[in-house]
């Protein structure tokens, strides 16, 4: 069974969520991606459904040396968060990262080709 805090972002409940992390949960919590390829975390699953307020409540309610470590951790299929985000289009998630990040570094090669989405 996955951590209430992914299951949280499975839902896009931003409210349980930070009830959540308020409370003590790890905001780097993983489940097993479906069909056991690797791991995700929080920011996988909202980035790639498209939570985009999730993702910006998410962003003000963790220390920044846990959200670099979380952005910066790939999935079972060698991708981050922000990969994620640009991989499925969801400009307003990348926007609201390089915003709470101040990173404009692509996380590789595949984002930087894709980076024109951004402007």
């Amino acid at each position: 069974m996955p951590p209430p805090l992914l299951l949280a972002a499975c839902t896009g409940n931003e409210g349980i969520a930070s009830l959540l992390i308020e409370g003590g949960a790890r905001p780097d919590a993983t489940m097993e991606t479906p069909g056991g390829a690797g791991r995700e975390n929080v920011l996988h699953v909202a980035c790639t459904l498209g939570l985009t307020d999730f993702v910006a409540s998410f962003l003000t309610k963790v220390p920044d040396d846990a959200i670099k470590r979380i952005l910066g951790e790939n999935n079972g299929e060698g991708m981050s968060p922000m990969d994620l985000a640009v991989l499925n289009g969801h400009d307003d998630i990348v926007k609201t990262i390089l915003a709470a990040t101040h990173d404009a570094t692509p996380a590789d090669e595949y984002t930087a080709r894709r980076k024109p989405l951004l402007q």
